[in-house]
């Protein structure tokens, strides 16, 4: 999916982005992301420069600057209107551009702590891990939070139930959803994502897995949940292709595949790591 894509589409969603919280995914997390970074002696800094990839409206920021005084923001993230949603809630530089290229406008070794929460998705983790690696000084702290392919293991199963079957419809799925696997830079589980860690030259301080129930009645709430709520954004929109078109047809072999009221869990990781 290309970058002016996804501008675009998170532009139209920072107007109201309370879908991406219905089921707490957010909320969860920013609570333990919080915990974990308070009880770390670096949250006890007298001046705290803290960069935030993937800014989004600021709401984890808020909530640091909330606890700690004496805190420099900046907030990157490539929709100039969740900047704007940001900087109404709190003081901090925003810088308009992709995570992967925060390189260009920061200097090496200048921050004390980097967050990135729910982007791995659009920015691989490796990028995200040796961005936070150059950024800091030897000790300071990166709040990693993802979802990975132990999510949503009902609504896959039902999808790959497909692959085995000669129609037509069944390989279009399968093209499909082999298409989104390759594009979508999520880890595949806690194991891999650790590895990461290790071989970016950083340290797991503290880790914590939730696993959030999603319940959906129909398939109008499993897309408000997927598209404004954002956590399948990626799946939504191709280069070339009329958004329009495409949620319509992603709709339609929905329709055909799931059947409703439908229950599921989202897995997420929330990881609080130290630079070596």
């Amino acid at each position: 999916m290309g970058l002016s894509i996804i501008k675009k589409l998170y532009d139209k969603i920072s107007a109201n982005y309370n879908p991406a919280d219905q089921f707490g995914s957010i909320s969860k997390t920013h609570e333990i992301a919080l915990n974990q970074f308070l009880s770390e002696d670096i949250s006890n800094k007298e001046s705290l420069n803290i960069v935030d990839l993937g800014v989004g409206d600021a709401g984890f920021l808020k909530k640091i600057s909330d606890k700690c005084n004496n805190i420099n923001c900046i907030g990157v993230d490539i929709s100039s209107g969740m900047l704007r949603a940001a900087q109404k809630k709190i003081k901090m530089r925003a810088i308009h551009d992709s995570a992967a290229n925060v390189h260009k406008h920061l200097g090496a070794k200048t921050q004390d702590f980097i967050i990135s929460h729910f982007i791995c998705a659009y920015v691989p983790t490796k990028i995200l891990l040796e961005q936070a690696n150059r950024l800091l000084d030897v000790g300071g702290c990166y709040s990693l939070a993802t979802t990975t392919y132990s999510s949503f293991p009902k609504l896959r199963e039902q999808i790959e139930n497909l692959f085995s079957r000669k129609s037509l419809f069944a390989k279009l799925v399968s093209s499909f959803y082999q298409s989104v696997s390759k594009k979508t830079s999520v880890a595949a589980d806690h194991a891999s994502l650790n590895e990461d860690v290790i071989h970016s030259g950083f340290e797991v301080v503290q880790y914590k897995q939730i696993q959030l129930p999603v319940y959906f009645n129909n398939l109008e709430e499993l897309c408000i949940f997927g598209s404004d709520g954002t956590w399948f954004l990626n799946c939504l929109h191709y280069k070339y292709l009329p958004g329009k078109l495409i949620r319509m047809v992603i709709k339609k072999f929905l329709s055909w595949i799931y059947t409703f009221p439908l229950e599921d869990h989202h897995c997420i990781e929330i990881m609080l790591v130290k630079k070596l």
